[in-house]
């Protein structure tokens, strides 16, 4: 894990939890807390990065438009309607047996090469979230007032 928890937050106590119940506490690697420029060298050499977010991935993740932006192979759990397709999101399927399928989908999408980059996702994201935000914020607005 690139980064670091307070293991006696609530956080970091369901954090653990998950880990126990994945049954991966001893695989895993916490490198602490780092400053950005190392993150993103982190993140760089990275053949996965696993975000499982509870709401959902968006380009609001900043983490997510980081891993983007190094052109990681991201993997998550769900595929939210609002949030554009990214060529390199790997969607998992949530429930038991999420590690089994962790590791499937690494193994099946090992030697997948990415396409490089257009665009900043961790600049640009923000503003493509905004402007869809915008655009429903106006469809609610006429609404009311047609």
């Amino acid at each position: 894990m690139i980064g670091g928890i307070d293991w006696k937050s609530p956080e970091g106590t369901a954090f653990q939890e998950e880990m126990d119940r994945l049954g991966v506490r001893g695989q895993c690697v916490m490198t602490g807390r780092l400053s950005e420029c190392d993150v993103a060298d982190h993140l760089s050499v990275l053949d996965y990065a696993v975000l499982l977010y509870e709401s959902g991935l968006s380009p609001r993740n900043a983490t997510f438009l980081a891993a983007m932006d190094q052109n990681v192979k991201i993997i998550t759990t769900s595929k939210p309607d609002y949030r554009p397709d990214f060529p390199n999101v790997l969607i998992a399927k949530d429930g038991p047996g999420l590690a089994e399928e962790l590791c499937r989908i690494m193994v099946d999408n090992r030697n997948k090469k990415l396409p490089v980059p257009v665009k900043n996702y961790y600049r640009d994201g923000w503003k493509e979230y905004t402007a869809r935000h915008l655009e429903f914020y106006e469809k609610v607005i006429k609404g009311k007032h047609a």
